[in-house]
């Protein structure tokens, strides 16, 4: 992990935040999103890029689960090796659009990283769904299987109304955006296989 930026999106289907600095070691840029969508439906990214154009990275995982159905969380992932890189430096510009009009304004993370496998970027994947009870307080836990010691692991909860805490012990904290509504919490761990998370109001990983 090198460096990170995190920001509220645009209050509308597609938008775009500018002046975004990539520094030169990245191989490999992770972008997080809670999303939620004014129609329900499956929530995720029509188009992520830096030149305005498709949909360039590649989607690691999704989870559409709180209780209205409509929410969710997505990572992404584009390497050096992928079309649609943008190079390193600073004034770029990251722009999407989302997969239905929206009920709230997105909450978006971007993770940079270097010494990343360009070829072969996302190992395991899971998805575990948090509770949809309201005001309780829930632990969840996202299991990789085997994690080698250089593997990144990574978790992105959505949540509605308080904070997770972060339960993880070493895991790094990664982002903590708070919406209006919906917000977003990043965790992530090197050479670690679960990475777990304690929330009220239907966190979902």
């Amino acid at each position: 992990f090198i460096s990170d930026v995190e920001f509220e999106g645009d209050d509308a289907q597609s938008g775009s935040e500018g002046s975004i600095t990539i520094p030169a070691d990245t191989t490999a840029i992770v972008v997080g999103a809670a999303l939620e969508l004014g129609s329900g439906g499956d929530p995720h990214f029509t188009a992520l890029n830096w030149d305005n154009s498709g949909l360039d990275f590649t989607l690691a995982v999704k989870e559409n689960g709180d209780v209205y159905g409509s929410s969710g969380t997505v990572l992404y992932v584009l390497t050096s090796d992928d079309t649609g890189w943008p190079g390193t430096g600073s004034s770029k510009t990251l722009y999407w659009t989302q997969s239905d009009n929206i009920g709230q304004t997105p909450q978006i993370w971007v993770g940079f990283f270097k010494g990343v496998d360009t070829e072969d970027p996302i190992g395991a994947t899971t998805w575990p769904e948090g509770s949809d009870d309201d005001n309780t307080n829930v632990s969840h836990t996202s299991s990789l299987g085997t994690v080698d010691a250089d593997d990144m692991s990574i978790m992105a909860s959505y949540y509605w109304g308080s904070p997770p805490t972060n339960a993880g012990g070493d895991q790094t904290l990664f982002a903590n955006i708070s919406g209006d509504y919906e917000s977003l919490f990043v965790v992530g761990e090197l050479g670690e296989s679960s990475l777990n998370v304690t929330g009220l109001d239907y966190p979902v990983s």
